[in-house]
């Protein structure tokens, strides 16, 4: 009968060990994210928030060893700790929201902000994250203590481990986007109270204790090499995490998703590793496995993923034709390419650590102290890394990873280190440079900066141009796109009556931020998260008027969320740059939080200008976007940033109060030969320029209610819905939007909004813009009579919309020699239409002969 007892026990045991992995890690992923909201995106920030959970865990595992090891019923111990994570579960839900007004109140001082992060993170969540370091500690003295139980501390912590990676991958596919930030932290708390009240009625009043020999709490000299050990495998585990995240960045999609299957992996090779070990120990003896070929073997494995990287983007390409294009191919891209990089070297980590706390055990030292010391290292090592970064390069780290497993077994004799040495060296003589690591060509086309935040490289084109990107994947802007970088500045300019101050969120190449220098009564303010992209202003000097004057231009390595927060400046204008939505974090700058933020800092007559790519969009997401940001400006408007929309870029205007006419302005700047020669440039030097790029008032597009929920800091619907969305569909369908059908039955449709309501119609202008913009979707279905259709009406509605002709000329030269009977219809059309321009007449002769 107590046979029978102590096996359902531990199997409740083994259970209540999961569940408390899976809540841990739960915790702190929602922690994580609801953090983010408050302190920024900023790399040391997040660097120090991650310092102090792991911090944390440490304190836990050092501070409570001797008390658990030491009583006499251990399994209340673990019943009181439980019950700390539920309650302080519970508290955190009250208590995160006004983290941001916390840290917000010690200013913009960018290392106070990093302290403050540090200590704020360190002191608000300490209760719970030292409860969570001496968990495993708890869990090994009450598996023991159980009838029949046994030190089996492979198979404890390969569960624990287990249990996390399940809480990685469902609080971030399924509880945050399901419920939010909170309801995620109530569901998590509830999972850690049931837990506490389940092992209360369980094994609270099972007999206090099962092993008859106490534990010591501090390991004497014999078991110092092993603590030694385990603090190298925190530290060398948690770099190679470290690094592994940041090749990965260059090769993922940099999703949400893509940091947790990341985490997955690994922890999913540690609980393997663990498992591994507490398998062969069971049949084999110790010593064997804590020899230098553990060791060795990790250390192969990940000089090994060195050659594996440049073979990363093939298998991507791979993946993602065999899965067809279906919803699930992100997941299952990531999730290989995670596993064909780390899995193996953290497999063997997970086996060393488990070999090691077990050899300690089995000396009759408790787990708590050594355990401390490898969280301790795991502690220090992302800021090591993360510093280290830009002076040693990806790839020397690696090697550094590799070299420190291969002689981290103590004591290292001198013919392993001399064999490791010779090793370390010929792999670093053969192994793929840093710059194939990085996914960056071998020659000198493209030049790159390593810096902690990630890689930032400039792209030197053949043509001339340029164009800067972040880890190789996210383009920031470039030369060829110029005029519409500018019009990015200009537009929203030119739309505010006299803008005496604007902000700039993002800055990129400084391309928008150059042209707004052109506009002569206007002081501006950039921000910029990432500050080696400030330093590489001067490669686009050409292009971005740089050096600015700093009395009317002033620039700032800070992030964008928390400078729109804590700020007291107030603007005229306020542009936001181009953000790719699905990034991860990118979504918090399409909050309604934020743009609530953003309100508070406009003058009475300001506005807010942000940037939408239709391109990285879909209809749901697009709705979700347009009712967030309607939600917080009362007067909003839509306009387009250039007329050929293969990649539509589209700009959702708010402001305080109705916009005012800028005719009379736009014909004053015409006078102004500096401004007025800048607007040229990037083809707005007119009012029928201007307006032509005028879509819809808000009020024009659908009233329908949505069921997609508006975009808030709690509920990042875009974050977790825009990694799978619809894809396939040309972009340009989506304007459709913003152009509504039934032009021809219901022209107030196309009305021209209140800021255009002034001496001359634009009707006509904005139908013949529609009819354009109609005739391009067509071509992209390859339906080209249709879009002949649309140029031809747009000609009628009036001739002044110039590209519907230009459009036509250039199909009918296209298909003068293949198909002349059509390109003889469409330039007898154009005579017929717009009889007054004779190019299409001068073409018509000329086929004719």
């Amino acid at each position: 009968m107590a046979v029978s007892n102590g096996i359902f026990q531990r199997r409740l045991l083994s259970l209540a060990i999961v569940l408390s992995g899976f809540a841990s890690l739960g915790y702190q992923i929602v922690w994580s994210k609801r953090l983010a909201v408050g302190i920024g995106l900023e790399g040391p920030a997040i660097l120090a928030m991650i310092t102090a959970f792991m911090g944390g865990f440490a304190i836990g595992a050092f501070l409570l060893n001797s008390k658990i090891q030491s009583s006499d019923a251990p399994q209340k111990w673990l019943i009181r700790l439980e019950a700390v994570i539920a309650i302080w579960g519970g508290i955190s839900i009250a208590i995160t929201p006004f983290i941001p007004q916390l840290i917000d109140a010690f200013g913009l001082e960018s290392q106070l902000h990093h302290w403050i992060t540090f200590i704020a993170s360190l002191v608000l969540f300490a209760p719970a994250t030292i409860a969570m370091g001496a968990t495993l500690p708890a869990m090994e003295r009450t598996w023991t203590a159980q009838p029949g139980g046994r030190p089996q501390i492979g198979l404890i912590y390969a569960l624990n481990t287990f249990g996390a990676t399940t809480g990685v991958l469902g609080t971030t596919f399924v509880l945050i986007p399901a419920l939010g930030l909170q309801l995620s932290l109530v569901t998590l708390s509830c999972i850690s109270a049931t837990l506490a009240v389940s092992l209360q009625l369980t094994l609270g009043s099972s007999p206090s204790t099962h092993v008859s020999t106490p534990l010591s709490t501090s390991p004497p000299d014999k078991a110092t090499p092993f603590v030694q050990v385990l603090f190298w495998l925190g530290f060398l585990g948690m770099g190679l995490q470290v690094m592994g995240t940041r090749v990965l960045a260059h090769f993922l999609d940099n999703t949400v998703f893509s940091y947790a299957s990341i985490l997955a992996v690994y922890l999913c090779g540690t609980s393997l590793g663990s498992y591994f070990f507490q398998w062969k120990a069971n049949s084999t003896s110790f010593p064997k496995h804590a020899s230098w070929i553990p060791f060795a073997l990790t250390a192969g494995l990940i000089l090994a993923c060195l050659f594996t990287i440049p073979q990363l983007p093939a298998l991507s390409d791979r993946l993602a034709a065999w899965n067809d294009g279906h919803a699930w191919q992100w997941i299952v891209t990531e999730l290989c390419l995670a596993s064909l990089l780390l899995l193996g070297p953290v497999v063997g980590s997970g086996f060393l650590f488990s070999a090691h706390i077990h050899q300690i055990r089995r000396q009759g030292h408790a787990i708590g102290f050594p355990l401390g010391w490898n969280l301790l290292g795991a502690t220090i090592a992302p800021v090591i890394f993360y510093y280290l970064t830009p002076l040693a390069g990806t790839r020397n780290l690696l090697l550094g990873i590799a070299l420190g497993y291969s002689i981290a077994h103590r004591p290292p004799t001198l013919r392993l280190q001399a064999a490791a040495l010779s090793i370390a060296l010929i792999v670093f003589w053969l192994a793929p440079s840093n710059r194939t690591l990085l996914g960056l060509p071998p020659d000198e086309s493209v030049s790159f900066v390593e810096a902690p935040a990630g890689t930032i490289s400039i792209h030197h084109l053949p043509d001339g141009n340029k164009h800067l990107a972040v880890n190789n994947h996210f383009m920031m802007g470039g030369t060829k796109a110029s005029t519409l970088e500018q019009r990015q500045a200009h537009l929203p300019l030119l739309i505010h009556p006299r803008p005496q101050s604007a902000l700039f969120l993002g800055l990129g190449t400084g391309i928008t931020l150059g042209a707004a220098t052109h506009h002569p009564e206007l002081r501006a303010d950039a921000v910029e998260l990432v500050p080696e992209i400030i330093d590489q202003l001067e490669v686009f000097a050409d292009w971005n008027q740089f050096p600015f004057e700093k009395s009317r231009v002033n620039v700032t390595a800070i992030d964008a969320r928390r400078y729109i927060r804590t700020s007291k400046k107030k603007y005229d204008v306020i542009i936001a740059d181009v953000f790719h939505p699905a990034r991860d974090g990118a979504s918090l700058l399409y909050t309604q939080d934020h743009f609530q933020d953003v309100k508070s800092r406009l003058n009475p007559e300001g506005l807010f200008c942000q940037w939408l790519p239709l391109h990285q969009l879909d209809s749901t997401s697009l709705r979700c976007l347009k009712h967030t940001f309607e939600a917080v400006f009362e007067h909003a408007s839509a306009w387009l940033l250039d007329h050929e929309i293969s990649l539509p870029v589209v700009a959702f205007i708010g402001s305080l109060q109705p916009l005012s006419d800028l005719s009379n302005r736009l014909i004053e700047i015409e006078q102004n030969s500096p401004l007025g020669a800048a607007l040229k440039r990037a083809k707005l030097h007119n009012v029928n320029r201007v307006a032509s790029a005028f879509l819809a008032d808000f009020e024009q597009l659908d009233q329908i209610p949505m069921t997609v929920p508006i975009n808030t800091d709690d509920r990042q619907f875009l974050t977790y819905y825009l990694p799978h969305r619809e894809t396939g569909k040309p972009p340009a369908n989506l304007l459709s939007y913003f152009i509504p059908a039934g032009l021809e039955q219901n022209p107030q449709l196309t009305t021209p909004p209140y800021l255009l309501n002034s001496r001359q119609p634009f009707e006509p202008l904005l139908r013949s813009r529609n009819h354009y913009l109609r005739g391009q979707q067509a071509e992209s279905r390859k339906d080209v009579r249709t879009a002949i259709s649309h140029y031809l009406e747009g000609i009628k509605a009036t001739p002044q919309f110039t590209l519907n002709y230009a459009r036509c000329i250039q199909i009918a030269t296209l298909f003068a020699q293949e198909n002349p009977g059509f390109s003889i219809q469409i330039l007898e059309s154009l005579v017929t239409l717009h009889p007054t321009e004779t190019l299409a007449k001068k073409i018509l002769e000329r086929i004719r002969e």
